[in-house]
């Protein structure tokens, strides 16, 4: 059981150049969205927060991007990406019903 983490980076490009791998904090999840433990419904809250908070969502796109985003992610690319978290499955829309969003079409294009 996964109590918490921090993810880190790693430049491939200055690694290679150097050969020296560096690795840099990136975020910590628990601080980076507020959560209080890292258990399946910590995360499920955080899911259900991002559909109304869309500056966490924001973050969390910038972090699952290591910080390098390109391009937009409108409003059924955000649904989309949050649907995707909820099934746990990118194949399963499932839990899309509601959201008014082709599951494939949306995470494809993010």
């Amino acid at each position: 059981m996964m109590l918490d983490y921090n993810n880190t980076i790693l430049n491939l490009t200055e690694a290679n150049l150097t050969n020296k791998p560096v690795w840099q904090f990136a975020y910590n999840p628990k601080t980076e969205y507020g959560m209080k433990n890292l258990f399946p419904e910590d995360w499920n809250d955080f899911i259900q927060r991002m559909k109304t908070d869309r500056p966490l969502f924001d973050r969390f796109r910038k972090n699952m991007f290591k910080s390098h985003v390109t391009g937009t992610c409108d409003e059924s690319c955000r649904k989309g990406q949050i649907c995707s978290l909820e099934s746990g499955r990118s194949n399963d829309d499932t839990f899309c019903k509601d959201a008014d969003v082709d599951l494939y079409k949306a995470v494809t294009l993010c």
